[in-house]
C-alpha cells in the first residue's frame, strides 16, 4: 500500500509486526502472502529513531521496542516523487510531496501512544497547477515486551480518520493491527545487524473497493540495519496486498524496496533518508524520495521551562558525614515557611522557589550556622548536600575587680565577632562557654575603662582570668575627633569647640596631658599613610600651641597610619570617618 508509507514510523532496533484479522479474500491467497512475508523477512535491514507517524522504527518498518518510560518524540516524515508524462491526459512533470507531523509518548515501558497529522503539496506544469492541503489524522498505540534478551515482540494498532482534503487524504477510515518482531543479532560477530518484521491487517470498511487503496489488505514490512552510534545503513521491504480484490495478483499490488541511511545527532536528534524503488508490476513512479527527522527527549526535560523550581537537600555533619536531624532550614527573603530536616535522613525539600538563585540558611543547636547560595533554574529539580560544622567549646571563667581597690566589679562581657553578650554575677565572677580557638573578649562597665584580652580555648578545657579594670575617673578620655579631606591635613573652622574643651580639661587636671593621634584610611601605601597621619597630628598640635598658649610638654602628637580604623574602609562614609585626628586626655601615672 503506497499511500500507507506516509503512515509508518521510524524506529531504532528490530521489529516485526504481525496482526491477522479475518480477511475477505481467498484463504489460499492469504496463506501465500503470509508465507512470502516470512520468506522475505531475512532480506530486510533497519535501525531506529521515530518513524512515519511517530513509532520507533525505520522509514516504513516499525520496531517492537520504544525509547523508554517518560520519553516524548516530535518529528516529521515526508515523501516526494515525480510522475512521468501521461499521454492520455497530456499532463507532465507532476510533482507531489506528502508528509506527517507527529508526537509520540511512552507513559510506561511497555506502552507507546501517538497522534499524527498528514499534509501535502503538489505541482503540475501542464496544465499549470499548484496546491497544498491537509491529510488524514492518525491515532495509535503500541504494546511491546521482551521475549528473550535479544528478541522483542509487540502489538501495534492505529486508527486512520479521513479528515484529509481531496488529493491529500485517503477518503476512507481504516483500522490497522500488526504484530511486531525485533531481533538484535549484533551480539554475534557473524551477524552485526538487527532485523525488524511487521505483519498486519488493515480494515477500510469498503465493501466493494475500486482500488487497492480502498481495499482491506495485509501489510508486510521488514528491515535490516547495521547499527552504529553515528549512522546506520539499512534496507527495507514493504508491501500492501489488497485482499478485497480477488483479481489482483501479489505482484500487482505495491511492493517497495527502500535502501537508506540513518543519522544520529546529539541532543536526541536523528534523521533518515531513503529511496522507495517499486519492484512490482504496479509502478506509478520510477522511484520516490523518503525522509524523516525526529527529536526524542524526556518529557520532564521538555517541560522544564514551564515547571517549578524544586530543591532537594540533605544536611550532614561535616566531621562524621552522618545525617543531621531537626535542623532548621530557611530560604532567606522568601515567603516559604522554614523546614525541619528529617530526624533519620537529614533530608528536606522546598517546592516553588521564586528565583534562579536562593540563599539557604541552616541552623542547629550545637552547630555553626551555615549560609549558602544555590542555583535552580525554572523547571529544574536539583539536589544539594549541606555539611554543617559542630561548635567545639571550652570554658573561660574568672573574676573582675577594681584595679586600685580590688573590689568586685559587675561588668558586661562580649566576644568580638559574635552577637552574644554575658553578665558577671554580683561578686564579679563569670563562667562562659566559648568556641575552640582564639577569641577576643571585651569587658565593659560605665564607670570603668573597657578592658580587652585574648584567650586561646581548647575543647573541653577551662581557662581562668583575673581582670583588673581602671575606674573611669583616671582613664584616658576622648575629647573629640577632627576629620580631614582625603590626602589633606587642613583643619576646618568647626573644630574650635573641641579645642576649648581639651584646654579646659587640661587646666583643671594638672596630672594629665593631651595626645593628638593622627589616622588615615587605607588608600595609598602604608609608609605614605603613616607620614600623612603624623602630619595631621602635628598640624593639630601646632594649632593648639599657637592659639591657646599651652605648655608644649603637655601636648603629644602621634601618627598611627591606617592601622586603627573606626569604620569600614570599604565605603566612602567609612573612609571619611577614618581620616581623623583624635584628641585624648591621658593620665600620667
Amino acid at each position: 500500500m503506497l499511500n500507507r508509507a506516509n503512515k509508518i514510523l521510524k524506529l531504532q532496533g528490530l521489529s516485526c509486526v504481525i496482526f491477522v484479522q479475518p480477511v475477505t479474500g481467498g484463504i489460499m491467497r492469504v496463506l501465500r502472502i503470509i508465507f512470502l512475508s516470512f520468506f522475505l523477512f531475512s532480506f530486510n535491514i533497519a535501525n531506529a529513531t521515530l518513524s512515519t507517524i511517530g513509532q520507533k522504527g525505520m522509514l516504513h518498518t516499525i520496531i517492537a521496542g520504544n525509547e523508554g518510560k517518560g520519553m516524548i518524540g516530535i518529528g516529521g516524515y515526508g515523501l516526494y516523487w515525480q510522475s512521468p508524462l501521461d499521454f492520455t491526459t497530456m499532463t507532465t512533470e507532476y510533482k507531489k510531496g506528502i508528509g506527517n507531523y507527529f508526537v509520540t509518548y511512552v507513559p510506561y515501558n511497555f506502552i507507546e501512544a501517538f497522534i499524527s497529522q498528514a499534509a501535502g503539496a503538489y505541482q503540475q506544469e501542464r496544465p499549470k497547477e499548484r496546491n497544498v492541503g491537509v491529510g488524514d489524522t492518525y491515532l495509535g498505540l503500541k504494546f511491546s515486551r521482551k521475549l528473550r534478551s535479544f528478541i522483542h515482540w509487540g502489538i501495534y494498532s492505529s486508527l486512520r480518520m479521513p479528515t484529509g482534503e481531496q488529493d491529500y487524504g485517503s477518503g476512507t477510515g481504516a483500522l490497522e493491527n500488526d504484530i511486531l518482531l525485533t531481533m538484535d543479532l549484533t551480539r554475534y560477530e557473524v551477524t552485526p545487524f538487527m532485523i525488524h518484521f511487521n505483519l498486519g491487517y488493515i480494515m477500510t470498511g469498503e465493501g466493494e473497493p475500486e482500488t487497492y487503496e480502498e481495499s482491506n489488505g495485509i501489510l508486510i514490512r521488514s528491515a535490516v540495519v547495521i547499527p552504529s552510534h553515528i549512522f546506520s545503513p539499512f534496507i527495507e521491504y514493504s508491501t500492501y496486498q489488497a485482499t478485497g480484490m480477488e483479481d489482483l495478483a501479489f505482484s500487482e499490488s505495491p511492493i517497495l524496496l527502500t535502501p537508506g541511511l540513518a543519522f544520529y545527532l546529539p541532543y536526541g536528534l536523528s534523521c533518515q533518508a531513503g529511496v522507495d524503488i517499486p519492484i512490482s508490476k504496479v509502478k506509478p513512479y520510477k522511484r520516490r524520495a523518503v525522509a524523516s527527522v525526529s527529536w526524542v527527549i524526556p518529557l520532564k526535560e521538555l517541560l522544564k521551562p514551564f515547571g517549578a523550581r524544586t530543591l532537594f537537600g540533605q544536611v550532614l555533619d561535616k566531621e562524621t558525614g552522618l545525617p543531621v536531624g531537626s535542623a532548621k532550614v530557611r530560604i532567606i527573603n522568601s515567603d516559604l515557611p522554614p523546614k525541619d530536616t528529617n530526624n533519620e535522613t537529614g533530608i528536606f525539600k522546598f517546592k516553588n522557589l521564586s528565583d534562579d538563585f536562593s540563599t539557604i540558611m541552616i541552623e542547629k543547636e550545637g552547630y555553626k550556622k551555615l549560609v549558602k547560595l544555590v542555583e535552580i533554574k525554572k523547571g529544574e529539580e536539583k539536589s544539594y548536600q549541606f555539611r554543617i560544622e559542630q561548635i567545639k567549646e571550652g570554658k573561660v571563667s574568672g573574676r573582675i575587680i577594681d584595679k586600685f581597690s580590688s573590689k568586685p566589679v559587675v561588668a558586661s562581657i562580649s566576644i568580638i565577632g559574635s552577637d552574644e553578650n554575658f553578665q558577671t554575677n554580683p561578686d564579679g565572677r563569670f563562667t562562659i562557654s566559648i568556641e575552640e580557638g582564639i577569641s577576643e573578649l571585651t569587658f565593659t562597665n560605665d564607670e570603668y575603662e573597657s578592658y580587652r584580652t585574648t584567650v586561646n580555648i581548647k575543647k573541653g578545657e577551662e581557662e581562668f582570668l583575673l581582670v583588673k579594670m581602671r575606674p573611669i575617673e583616671k582613664r584616658d578620655k576622648l575629647i573629640g575627633i577632627i576629620y580631614f579631606e582625603s590626602n589633606k591635613a587642613v583643619i576646618n573652622d568647626e573644630t574650635e569647640e573641641i579645642f576649648l574643651k581639651a584646654i579646659q580639661y587640661l587646666r583643671e587636671n594638672p596630672g594629665v596631658k593631651i595626645e593628638v593621634g593622627g589616622h588615615t584610611d587605607n588608600t595609598g601605601g602604608e609608609h605614605m599613610n603613616l607620614e600623612l597621619s603624623r602630619v595631621r597630628a602635628e598640624s593639630v598640635r601646632e594649632h593648639i600651641l599657637s592659639q591657646y598658649g599651652v605648655n608644649p610638654e603637655k601636648i603629644i602628637a602621634k601618627g598611627y597610619g591606617e592601622w586603627i580604623p573606626i569604620d569600614s574602609n570599604d565605603t566612602k562614609k567609612g573612609r571619611h570617618k577614618n581620616r581623623r585626628a583624635e584628641i585624648k586626655i591621658i593620665w600620667v601615672d
